[in-house]
């Protein structure tokens, strides 16, 4: 019976080893001294502290991978799975990410600086403290992400998904967040002046004590938003859906309000015509 026991504990040990152990050597070989992997399997290698820059990917397996401390600017990553990696403090500005799977992976403290992130899935990445100036993120899933404390100032992250995400204390003056799902997300706290929202999806978000001077909300869905503390100082609502919102409410009395759907009336105090 105890010898039955072992052979088994010991078959599921070689199993779990072995699938541990799952780069393809050549491959780790090759990237390392090339920088390039087209189709290959990095999965579970650490390339901590490594020397990456200019890195090509593609087509390619590098779930469970540990990037942290490596340098990786100007990199090209395409058609790749990510899931479960670490790029802590990862220097990667200028990257270019291309229909690739991030779910779950740890970036905190990156440095993303003016990189291309398009058609990819973060689903569930954590941003914390963030170097994201000027990124650009179009038509990609970021749905309850953890994008705290970060600086994504001057970003264009337009016609994506970012529900649930949490921005709290995050740096988004000056971005274009149009036609995007920010449901349910958390900006409270955020500095967000003359961000443009127009066509977004923001019902249900956490906006308090967060700062949107002379940001632009027009056609926007703003039903059930949480603003207590928030300053809206020249903000323009133009066609916005606040039909949760007293139209008396002060924390919009000094906001441009035009065909703006509020709870009591629509108003068009502010149009032009």
């Amino acid at each position: 019976m105890n010898c039955t026991l072992f052979i088994c504990i010991s078959f599921v040990l070689f199993i779990n080893v072995n699938f541990a152990y799952s780069y393809d050597d050549e491959d780790v070989k090759y990237f390392l001294k090339n920088s390039e992997c087209n189709e290959c399997d990095l999965s579970n290698y650490n390339f901590e502290n490594s020397y990456l820059d200019q890195a090509i990917i593609n087509n390619s397996n590098l779930t469970n991978t540990n990037f942290n401390n490596a340098k990786m600017a100007n990199s090209q990553i395409k058609n790749s799975d990510f899931t479960n990696s670490t790029f802590i403090k990862t220097d990667m500005p200028t990257t270019k990410i291309e229909n690739s799977i991030f779910t779950n992976v740890n970036f905190e403290e990156v440095n993303l600086t003016s990189s291309t992130i398009s058609d990819s899935n973060f689903v569930k990445a954590n941003f914390n403290l963030g170097k994201m100036f000027g990124v650009i993120i179009n038509s990609s899933i970021l749905d309850e992400a953890i994008i705290t404390n970060a600086n994504m100032q001057k970003a264009t992250l337009s016609l994506s998904s970012f529900i649930k995400v949490n921005f709290n204390k995050s740096l988004l003056s000056l971005s274009l967040m149009d036609s995007t799902n920010l449901s349910s997300s958390n900006l409270a706290q955020s500095k967000a002046r003359g961000v443009n929202f127009s066509n977004s999806n923001l019902e249900s978000a956490d906006l308090s004590y967060a700062s949107f001077r002379r940001s632009v909300f027009i056609k926007s869905n703003m039903k059930n938003v949480k603003y207590k503390g928030a300053n809206f100082y020249k903000s323009v609502f133009t066609g916005a859906d606040m039909s949760t919102i007293m139209s008396e409410n002060i924390h919009f009395k000094k906001s441009i309000l035009c065909k703006t759907k509020m709870k009591d009336v629509i108003i068009n105090r502010d149009c032009r015509n």
